[in-house]
């Protein structure tokens, strides 16, 4: 029988990142959840960045867009 599930492997894959507004956002896999998770982190008026969420999904678009939505206040963040 052959093994359907297809793992992402580390090294094949890139963190992604961005800025969206004053937040910069880092797309990277994590391991233990088999998914991506997106941290969002905001720009001060000195240009230090603040860890401000974290969020994530099952693919870095997926990750990408709820990052965006939490920035825009459209979800609650945790």
């Amino acid at each position: 029988m052959r093994d359907t599930l297809t793992s992402v492997n580390k090294d094949q894959f890139e963190d992604i990142s961005f800025w969206f507004d004053e937040y910069y956002v880092i797309i990277s896999w994590n391991d233990l959840i088999l998914g991506f998770d997106a941290d969002i982190y905001k720009q001060t008026v000195n240009g230090e960045l603040i860890h401000y969420t974290t969020t994530g999904g099952k693919s870095p678009k997926s990750a990408s867009m709820s990052a965006r939505q939490i920035i825009l206040g459209k979800i609650k963040r945790t």
